[in-house]
């Protein structure tokens, strides 16, 4: 009875970050910011350590918008597409413009930082298959 009670919802509490639950693979972000910073031979300065965090929110931010704009044209192709396995170039243009809304407002709720060059930067530099979109900050 002691494990089922130490792993229950009512001990177990999501991580919050920023007032952002922390997903399992929003730590991979923050594991790889660490990482960074703690393989260099000195001890990083605190400054350090509060940009990796802001450098990793931001990078979870963008992955949870990426993943937003994913869903939301599997969506449309699941709806519009149907049993023709296709969608015509208008209306995927259309709904892949709304499915970036959603997602550059999903990123744009969730980043926590006040370094809009670090946010721009990120933002410019994740893969443009995705987002053809240029960020309003």
């Amino acid at each position: 009875n002691l494990v089922p009670y130490y792993l229950g919802e009512s001990c177990l509490k999501p991580k919050q970050i920023g007032g952002q639950i922390l997903k399992g693979k929003d730590l991979l972000h923050y594991f790889k910011s660490y990482m960074d910073i703690f393989q260099q031979d000195e001890l990083p300065e605190p400054k350090t350590i509060l940009g990796a965090t802001a450098e990793a929110n931001i990078r979870a931010a963008l992955a949870a918008a990426k993943d937003k704009y994913v869903e939301e044209m599997e969506k449309v192709i699941k709806r519009v597409g149907g049993d023709k396995g296709y969608i015509n170039e208008t209306d995927l243009t259309t709904h892949h413009a709304e499915a970036m809304d959603k997602a550059e407002n999903l990123f744009n709720t969730c980043k926590n930082s006040e370094d809009q060059n670090l946010v721009l930067n990120i933002w410019r530099s994740s893969s443009p298959t995705w987002k053809t979109s240029t960020l309003t900050i």
